[in-house]
């Protein structure tokens, strides 16, 4: 989910794919935290969170650049749902992750264009 998140960002910023076997940086991602939280003081929906660290790896291995996407909670744009609507269901779990996720990687490859100019 978070890899297609990415590319999707990537894409929509102009930035391209190389061609298999090219020599040039890599995109290592990590999902530092993700799940779901309440949505505000005192309610019983929650909504998701996410964390998704980007490392930039020049074709020797060293780290280029190193930065972050999140998405919270207490942001009103995701979506909230009842926690016993997630309880063992894991597609709908995908379901309110998805816009977290989206949400992170805009912010993640946002932070790697400033970081181009």
């Amino acid at each position: 989910m978070v890899r297609q998140e990415v590319l999707t960002a990537l894409r929509a910023n102009g930035i391209k794919g190389a061609p298999p076997g090219a020599r040039v940086p890599h995109l290592r991602l990590t999902v530092g935290e993700y799940g779901f939280a309440e949505a505000g003081a005192m309610s019983r929906r929650v909504r998701p969170l996410m964390t998704v660290v980007g490392q930039l790896i020049g074709p020797d291995g060293k780290v280029l650049w190193k930065g972050s996407g999140f998405a919270l909670n207490t942001d009103g744009s995701l979506p909230s749902v009842l926690p016993e609507n997630l309880k063992n269901n894991p597609k709908v779990v995908a379901q309110y992750l998805q816009p977290a996720a989206s949400k992170a990687c805009d912010r993640l490859v946002s932070n790697l264009n400033k970081h181009r100019q």
